[in-house]
């Protein structure tokens, strides 16, 4: 999906925390604010038992977007043209957090991305 969206010329980062953030919100118009649990994808949407909640408060809208901004300006902008692995020295701590960022079955040093 980041490819088709940047493809439509929508500026996405992903994040190199070592695939630690985990937020999904939504600002429009700083007017509105959307935030909860669901992953904003097909599955998230049907199939999966999750909350959202829709907050029609501008002052808050406008404190969670420079939050947001603050995240966004920590990312390298090289990320917006190609997303950073998750489980190399690209992504901060995720070659020593013995979590399988990846989901490849392997997990740190025996990680082939974290051999470099």
């Amino acid at each position: 999906m980041h490819k088709i969206l940047r493809e439509n010329g929508i500026k996405v980062k992903i994040e190199n925390f070592g695939g630690k953030m985990h937020a999904k919100s939504i600002i429009i118009d700083d007017k509105y604010f959307i935030s909860g649990s669901m992953n904003l994808t097909k599955a998230g949407n049907i199939r999966n038992d999750e909350n959202t909640i829709i907050i029609h408060n501008e002052e808050l809208t406008i404190k969670y977007k420079k939050y947001f901004l603050k995240l966004w300006n920590m990312i390298p902008n090289k990320y917006l043209y190609y997303d950073p692995n998750p489980e190399s020295f690209e992504s901060g701590n995720s070659c020593f957090d013995g979590i399988d960022n990846d989901f490849d079955r392997t997990i740190d040093s025996k990680d082939k991305m974290c051999l470099k």
